[in-house]
């Protein structure tokens, strides 16, 4: 009796800008291959991006790796792969889709799909209070200080850089001006007094 392999479908899911790791033979339930045991080269004989497990996929194994929608993986023989999704890759969590072959020792197949879920990762920046001084103005007690300048720099916290950053106000407020540069440095220039 040739008995035949039985793939099973796998999934996973990463963070974007992240990488995760798996073996598409053991994780999950376990792909079976049967008396016949794996092909001479390894289990794994093939990967391809995309949903259609009607026709087995070969090639595409190790090195350096194959692209999906959303990143790049890179599937071995022995079924352990690594994904690496992209920087920035959704705005929304999505779904890279990609199909895997496994074939036994006298050439009978199994495919199946490996779909990995990217999640999106929202970024965040900390809200900063800044202190100037009103003797640095020219009529202030200490002009030719500079206490009613302020210099600092947005820190974003939990995404993946590089980052743009972007004043959704203006620049000019009732009482300075904030000059943003490109790196997140950013200064803050008290030009009038306050008379609160």
């Amino acid at each position: 009796v040739d008995d035949v392999p039985t793939a099973h479908a796998d999934t996973n899911s990463v963070s974007e800008g992240s990488q995760t790791t798996g073996n598409v033979l053991t994780d999950g339930t376990a792909d079976v291959l049967g008396a016949d045991g794996a092909a001479p080269g390894g289990a794994v004989t093939g990967v391809a991006t995309g949903s259609n497990v009607s026709n087995p996929v070969s090639g595409n194994l190790g090195g350096a790796g194959i692209a999906g929608q959303y990143g790049t993986l890179v599937l071995n023989a022995n079924g352990s792969y690594t994904y690496t999704a992209n920087p920035n890759a959704v705005t929304a969590n999505a779904v890279d889709h990609f199909v895997y072959t496994i074939t036994d020792g006298d050439g009978d197949t199994s495919t199946v799909t490996l779909d990995i879920t990217v999640n999106n990762v929202t970024v965040t920046a900390s809200d900063t209070d800044a202190l100037v001084y009103e003797k640095g103005l020219p009529a202030g007690s200490d002009a030719a200080g500079n206490s009613e300048i302020f210099n600092g720099a947005i820190t974003p916290a939990g995404g993946t850089g590089p980052y743009t950053y972007t004043l959704n106000s203006s620049a000019t407020g009732q009482y300075g001006n904030l000059v943003l540069n490109a790196d997140g440095t950013y200064t803050y220039t008290l030009t009038k007094t306050y008379d609160g």
